[in-house]
């Protein structure tokens, strides 16, 4: 992909962050007890989360500097925050269960779980893909 166009780029960026926020939605929705682990996350959002990444690096030396930053941040913190409440849900659960500390199993579903309408989670990944849109449209758009 070296030596695409910004066209190119910005739209394999955007296509890449919608499809890594299908499969959160995706892990979010359907999450098994059995795919509550890491490794459950990582099926569901491993290649285009790393297609992503790979994006975000050549946008660097076709886009103003730091242009992307920002969103690349809170795209990772929020697929960062997935696989760690995952990991720690699965740690709690080992427990016996009279020293599982239920609030933090609240605070992990949370995370794992899509609770509704009301979903701070999903607002987050739904406001850095508004934002990434919003600075990659005019690039899209030039074409």
């Amino acid at each position: 992909m070296l030596g695409s166009s910004r066209f190119e780029l910005a739209r394999l960026i955007l296509y890449n962050a919608h499809l890594l926020a299908r499969g959160i939605q995706g892990y979010r929705s359907v999450c098994s007890q059995q795919d509550r682990t890491p490794e459950g996350v990582l099926r569901s959002i491993n290649e285009p989360a790393a297609e992503l990444d790979r994006a975000f690096i050549q946008a660097r030396l076709l886009f103003p500097a730091d242009l992307l930053e920002d969103e690349r941040k809170q795209i990772k913190t929020c697929v960062d925050d997935l696989y760690l409440a995952a990991t720690r849900y699965g740690r709690e659960m080992t427990k016996p269960e009279d020293r599982q500390d239920q609030q933090k199993l609240q605070e992990y579903d949370a995370t794992i779980w899509s609770p509704g309408e009301d979903d701070p989670f999903a607002k987050r990944v739904e406001k850095a893909l508004e934002s990434l849109t919003g600075k990659l449209q005019p690039f899209v758009a030039r074409a």
